[in-house]
């Protein structure tokens, strides 16, 4: 047991907490540990067929015999300085995800659009690797659907509004060039 504290430095620890912290010791440098270790490459399930995109070109060089068990390796290019992405993951997760997003995009008439998207984009992302970390995709359907929400009320509605009330009030020739080129302005 260590007699200071790893988190706040107190002195004379009497037990495995810290009485100033309140952290448990031996959790706090484990996780300490683990955090030194860096991320791990995940272990691939037997009989599951992976997809590479490219060839990982990453190599570790020999730890150094100085270094701790618990040492991070740098990990460095492949000659030339070339890193590829690798996809980890599998064209028949990839079918199934895109057969249930159609049918639950016509089953909710275009609503689970939105949603659709973002699985997928969730699936592409979390089964690509790069220098042995996986991408992670953050957004939900909810944020692309007001996103799509918005516009329709900043963009779409003006310029339609733009495009069909002179010739429903009859404007001059003169009155339609001048809204369409307003509607030409706000669209580009």
């Amino acid at each position: 047991m260590a007699d200071t504290c790893p988190k706040c430095g107190f002195t004379g620890l009497g037990s495995d907490r810290c009485p100033q912290c309140g952290v448990v010791v031996a959790l706090y440098q484990a996780s300490l540990d683990t955090l030194r270790r860096g991320p791990q490459a995940r272990a691939t399930p037997p009989g599951l067929a992976r997809a590479i995109v490219a060839p990982a070109a990453v190599t570790a060089p020999p730890a150094p015999p100085s270094a701790g068990a618990g040492a991070a390796v740098p990990t460095s290019a492949a000659p030339g300085g070339v890193r590829r992405a690798v996809f980890m993951g599998s064209g028949a997760a990839l079918f199934g995800i895109h057969v249930v997003n159609v049918l639950l995009t016509l089953v909710t008439l275009g609503v689970y659009y939105f949603w659709a998207k973002v699985k997928l984009r969730a699936y592409l992302l979390s089964e690509t690797e790069f220098e042995g970390d996986r991408f992670a995709y953050h957004g939900t359907g909810r944020e692309m659907l007001v996103g799509f929400l918005k516009a329709l009320v900043f963009f779409f509605i003006p310029l339609m509004l733009l495009h069909t009330l002179p010739e429903l009030l009859g404007a001059s020739p003169l009155v339609r060039g001048a809204t369409a080129t307003a509607g030409y302005l706000l669209a580009s």
